[in-house]
């Protein structure tokens, strides 16, 4: 009974080797899983890519919503949005290193219709080669028309872009208000109250049938003809 048992403990090492040489086998031959290279971009700014065998999007870092600017290029400090400001305006804030080229950007000031009224630069203060942020200051000087119908306009802060390509423009817009408008008004001259005195108006418009719009103007502050 012995040379049985013997063949009969062979036969199971055997059947059990086999399984395990087969297995080892397709495991090595199962085939590599590839994920498509989408990156998912996380609330800090940072991105993440498809990993594991679901490809499914690694998770994002924690964050701190109070921690993280709303704009990941440029912050604002001064002026706030919809601030009155006069000429010369003091402009201060933090952007990334890549928004300044040669450690400056462009800034313009518009009135209410996308006039430029006033030019100027912001200056990085510190090390701008980097892309992290980097704080600013700047002043820009502007000449607004008293006549101007509306008080409201915006500083347009610029990405300095010396290569001249369109896709690498970037712009963003603070909303202002000018507080010599706010403080004069629409002025027109009334001959019978005497030279130079004047009648204020209110700074409200009419739009005409072309589009365009007109102001309240003349001592009865009527509405100025349609063009």
């Amino acid at each position: 009974m012995k040379p049985y048992i013997l063949i009969g403990a062979l036969a199971i090492a055997g059947g059990v080797a086999g399984l395990v040489f087969f297995a080892a086998r397709d495991q090595a031959e199962a085939p590599t899983i590839a994920c498509t290279m989408e990156a998912k971009q996380c609330p800090d700014g940072s991105y993440v890519g498809r990993t594991g065998p679901s490809c499914q999007f690694a998770e994002c870092p924690e964050f701190s919503p109070e921690e993280t600017p709303a704009d990941d290029m440029i912050v604002v400090n001064a002026p706030r949005e919809g601030a009155a400001v006069t000429s010369p305006i003091s402009i201060s804030g933090r952007a990334r290193g890549n928004w300044f080229f040669e450690a400056s950007a462009p800034v313009v000031v518009v009135n209410w219709d996308g006039l430029i009224i006033g030019e100027g630069y912001i200056t990085a203060q510190g090390d701008w080669m980097t892309t992290e942020f980097v704080p600013f200051t700047g002043t820009i000087s502007y000449t607004i028309d008293p006549n101007t119908p509306y008080d409201h306009g915006a500083i347009i802060f610029k990405k300095d872009n010396p290569s001249g390509l369109p896709e690498y423009d970037d712009a963003r817009e603070i909303p202002i208000t000018f507080s010599e408008l706010k403080e004069a008004g629409t002025a027109a001259t009334d001959p019978g109250l005497g030279e130079g005195e004047p009648v204020f108006c209110t700074m409200d418009a009419k739009q005409c049938p072309d589009g365009s719009y007109v102001g309240r103007t003349g001592p009865s502050c009527q509405f100025a003809p349609c063009p």
